[in-house]
């Protein structure tokens, strides 16, 4: 097969110019005696167009190559230019007739990136959103005020392609959810969302079968484990924090999405299903479409420079 670096040449094309190949004995590169012919004036003479098929399917790249490079160093100013169309990406490879021509594509080009070691089905993103559960009280001028910690409250992961994949709430006892006016609009919970909900245990086993060989996408990462009581070192993680930076500060998700996708995904409830997705399409458009554009840097996980144009959404 000819290279896919190389322009085509149709068989009429290479019968008009073959023969025109002065005869010159230390050419290994030129086609074989098979398919052209020395006449008595020591031109090559193309013998039949079923031997040139066979050696253009049989010849390595470096005889083609030598050949065509020949067949250009013999043509007439006037000829070489007659065949300037001939030598594109969209050229056609006719065999012996031109209903049976092939086109052949513009070639892809192979994909960098230090993430090419997963495939896309190894790719995922995970979004928790949070619940504050009361684990006491303390009294303040004779006022009991809970003392809370953030539990996850609803978790979703999507695919590579940006599906959900997963999606569970957590249960958790009414009596132990503590929320606030601005935590129900902020969130959208009422304490009694979780009363149907999966176990934290079964949660955990779910993840930790989900998430065995592959690689995991989010953003602010460890406050999402621990609110899950997951081990993140246990995990392959890449946390989108360690390329968006904005001098000292991480740049939070909803203002990644406003700058990027012109979308306030935070603008009513909060949605962990909405939040894994654009996580994702963060990942796959716009982080991997700049980390290509700087290949000295494409295999470098972390940052690569300050996104000061950034505006920060609270």
């Amino acid at each position: 097969m000819l290279p896919a670096n190389l322009p085509i040449l149709s068989i009429k094309d290479i019968q008009n110019i073959a023969s025109k190949i002065k005869k010159k004995g230390k050419y290994s590169s030129l086609p074989t005696a098979d398919c052209l012919q020395s006449n008595e004036d020591g031109w090559w003479e193309l013998e039949s167009s079923e031997s040139l098929v066979s050696w253009v399917g049989t010849s390595s790249p470096h005889d083609l190559v030598g050949f065509i490079k020949e067949v250009l160093l013999n043509l007439r100013g006037e000829e070489l230019q007659s065949f300037k169309s001939t030598f594109t990406f969209e050229a056609r490879l006719k065999l012996l007739h031109p209903e049976n021509a092939v086109s052949r594509p513009r070639p892809v080009p192979a994909e960098v990136g230090w993430w090419t070691a997963y495939s896309k089905a190894q790719i995922v993103s995970m979004d928790c959103e949070m619940v504050s559960n009361i684990i006491g009280y303390r009294t303040k001028k004779g006022k009991a005020t809970p003392r809370c910690v953030n539990k996850a409250a609803t978790v979703s992961v999507s695919s590579y392609e940006g599906a959900i994949i997963y999606k569970r709430t957590v249960y958790h006892d009414p009596k132990t959810v503590y929320l606030t006016d601005v935590a129900k609009q902020k969130t959208g919970f009422s304490v009694n969302d979780f009363i149907n909900g999966i176990p934290i245990e079964t949660i955990r086993v779910e993840l930790t079968e989900l998430f065995n060989g592959k690689l995991i996408i989010m953003i602010g990462s460890s406050s999402d484990f621990e609110a899950l009581g997951l081990e993140k070192g246990n995990f392959d993680v890449f946390d989108l924090h360690e390329y968006f930076v904005k001098d000292t500060w991480k740049i939070g998700l909803r203002s990644l999405v406003m700058h990027y996708f012109k979308v306030d995904i935070h603008k009513g409830a909060h949605s962990a299903d909405v939040d894994s997705i654009f996580t994702m399409k963060l990942f796959t458009n716009i982080y991997m479409v700049e980390k290509r554009q700087n290949r000295a840097e494409v295999n470098n996980r972390g940052t690569t420079k300050m996104f000061t144009e950034i505006k920060t959404i609270k």
